[in-house]
């Protein structure tokens, strides 16, 4: 099974837990980095040919990228999809639109990722979110609706949080996928610099009430928030470390033993 990861960096908001390597637009920035992903895409693809089963364009925030840059980023991939492939793409609640998900479709996109991380305002607030309540449940509504497979997180333990509303929530809108995680203030993030400490009490209260509350396959949780792994179907293989070394690619080719540790979106 062969499976590459992209990571597109750029986002519409720098969120103040997250640790990822992200970056705001800036003038002529998204030009050169699909110039590049194009170049190194070709000669990738002179290594590794073969047909993909899964692809992921993860984040950073792809869907952040204008209709013409969407395009264009497809365009700059060689790689043919195996029949049935899965074709993943993050988006954040608020990029989202019925234009934009014919698009996404146009290109061949089959599932959303949406970084929800919790219906209530307050804690979207809290976490620098730019979407609130509504335009979350809006965006799985409309993808749902346009046929995509959806998968959402949530972020769990908040200040605030009203833990058992959120996963309630999430569990009632018909999604095939969520992943949980509690809270992890990462070192340098504006979380850490504020001095906010992670909370283990808090934590495990809502650990508990991922237990009352879940009871559906397919639904999963991790401990470590900041670092998001993605529902993915069986079978589905995935790298590690595209993040931590800041190239924008993760391959794994038929027949290699996936790398340890979450799924890498």
């Amino acid at each position: 099974m062969a499976s590459l990861y992209v990571h597109v960096p750029f986002c519409p908001t720098l969120c103040p837990y997250c640790d990822f390597h992200v970056v705001r637009r800036g003038p002529g920035w998204v030009e050169a980095y699909l110039r590049r992903l194009g170049e190194e895409a070709q000669a990738l693809h002179a290594r590794f040919p073969e047909a993909l089963d899964t692809l992921y364009l993860g984040g950073g925030t792809p869907s952040y990228l204008r209709d013409r840059e969407l395009v264009a980023l497809f365009q700059s991939l060689p790689w043919r999809l195996a029949k049935g492939a899965e074709v993943t793409l993050e988006a954040n609640p608020g990029t989202l639109s019925p234009g934009r998900l014919r698009l996404l479709k146009d290109l061949g996109v089959n599932r959303l990722s949406l970084g929800v991380q919790s219906f209530q305002d307050p804690v979207l607030r809290f976490l620098g979110r730019a979407h609130g309540r509504k335009g979350a449940l809006r965006a799985v509504e409309m993808a749902l609706e346009a046929g995509f497979r959806v998968s959402i997180d949530l972020i769990l333990g908040l200040p605030m949080q009203e833990v058992e509303g959120d996963l309630k929530e999430a569990a009632s809108l018909g999604v095939g996928h969520v992943s949980a995680y509690t809270l992890q203030v990462e070192k340098g993030t504006p979380f850490a610099l504020l001095g906010l400490k992670e909370d283990p009490e808090g934590e495990a209260w809502a650990w508990s009430g991922r237990r009352r509350c879940w009871g559906k396959p397919g639904y999963s949780a991790t401990r470590s928030p900041t670092s998001p792994g993605k529902g993915k179907r069986p079978g589905t293989t995935w790298s590690t470390g595209a993040r931590a070394s800041g190239s924008p690619w993760a391959l794994r080719p038929r027949g290699s033993t996936p790398g340890r540790g979450r799924p890498m979106p």
